[in-house]
This record gives structure tokens, C-alpha cells and sequence, in this order.
């Protein structure tokens, strides 16, 4: 048993770190930079409750990027990744591109703090900060498929204590891996979120 978990660890430490390395232009995200709002931004732009998930209204596997609102200078601020209509995967990896300004919060130079949750339950996972190219990466591995909706995984961020209100910062998800079998590629639909400044 401890053979197989150390396994399932190994391959998901490549993989994150696979998500981090890649030099392939075709697949590379740029980040966007944060945008300012205009008098009528917080019209646009449908934030979340951090405290609840929002109601699945999606049609099929939908992973959805977080979108909340934070106040400037506000530390720590929790951002999810969350999975609707889970059809069961064995393993993903997943990058978020961030906006210039936010900085993540990190438990090491490349590693960032992180909390996995009810998708993500029973999977071995590992995380990965590249602050240059403004991206994390994460990736989890499991001997049995995880069925559950919910959260995926929850970072953080500490927002400049000079944004402007209305300013809002994208965070854009990109998908590298995504697996029902070790065959079988998931193709869920994204919804990209992002911090929008009180």
C-alpha cells in the first residue's frame, strides 16, 4: 500500500513540476493584467460568496476559476477552484495565471500555501509558484477516482495596498491534465474568475 501512495506522490510531483517548466509557446497562457473598472464594473463582473459555493447551473464537467471581491491591501484573501458535475477523475494538473500586482502567498520560494477540499479528497497533491511567469501550478494523483463536487483546491493572495477600487485582477485557469482513467482524457469546461477591489 505505502508503495503505491509513494508512487501516485512521485507522479504528481512530475507532473506539477511539468506544469511549471513547460516552455511550449502553443500552450503558455500570458497573464492578463488587472484591469480598471469602469463606473459600472461591479455590474460586470458576477462575484461569489467566499463562504459558500456558488449553485451549479453548469451542463456537463465545468471547472470554475473563483471570482470575490477583497478590500486593498487586504491580506490572505482565499481563492477556489472548484468542480461541477464530477464524472470521477484520477488525476489533474492545473495551472492559474494570475494578474501583475496580486502576490500568492507562499509557504516556500516555489511553493504556495494551499488547501485541497471535497474534489479533490483522497488524492495525493503538490503545488508549485513560478512568480515570474505569475503562475501556480498544482496537480493531484489518486489510486481511486474522487467523485465529489465542490472545491478542488483554495489559494491565497495578498492584494497591493494601493489598488484602486474597481481594479480587477483576472485569474485565469488553464488546464494541462485531466483524466477519468489513465486513458481517458476529461475535457470540462472553464470558467475563468478573477479579484475585484471594494
Amino acid at each position: 500500500m505505502k508503495l503505491k501512495q509513494y508512487t501516485v506522490l512521485f507522479l504528481c510531483g512530475i507532473l506539477c513540476l511539468s506544469l511549471c517548466s513547460c516552455k511550449d509557446k502553443d500552450t503558455q497562457q500570458t497573464p492578463q493584467e488587472p484591469t480598471a473598472a469602469s463606473e459600472n464594473a461591479g455590474e460586470n463582473v458576477s462575484l461569489f460568496s467566499r463562504d459558500t459555493l456558488p449553485e451549479n447551473t453548469y451542463d456537463g464537467v465545468t471547472l470554475v476559476m473563483d471570482s470575490i471581491s477583497a478590500k486593498a491591501g487586504e491580506k490572505e484573501v482565499p481563492v477556489r477552484v472548484m468542480l461541477f458535475n464530477n464524472p470521477g477523475y484520477i488525476n489533474c494538473g492545473v495551472r492559474i495565471y494570475y494578474g501583475e500586482g496580486l502576490s500568492p502567498l507562499c509557504e516556500s520560494e516555489d511553493k504556495t500555501k494551499c488547501i485541497t477540499g471535497d474534489a479533490s479528497q483522497g488524492m495525493m497533491t503538490v503545488s508549485a509558484v513560478d512568480t515570474a511567469k505569475r503562475m501556480i501550478g498544482f496537480a493531484s494523483a489518486g489510486a481511486q477516482a474522487a467523485t465529489n463536487d465542490g472545491m478542488v483546491i483554495t489559494v491565497y493572495f495578498d492584494i497591493p495596498s494601493d489598488a484602486k477600487s474597481g481594479t480587477f485582477y483576472p485569474l485565469t485557469l488553464d488546464i494541462q491534465d485531466f483524466k477519468a482513467t489513465r486513458t481517458d482524457q476529461l475535457d470540462p469546461t472553464l470558467i475563468q474568475g478573477g479579484i475585484q477591489i471594494e
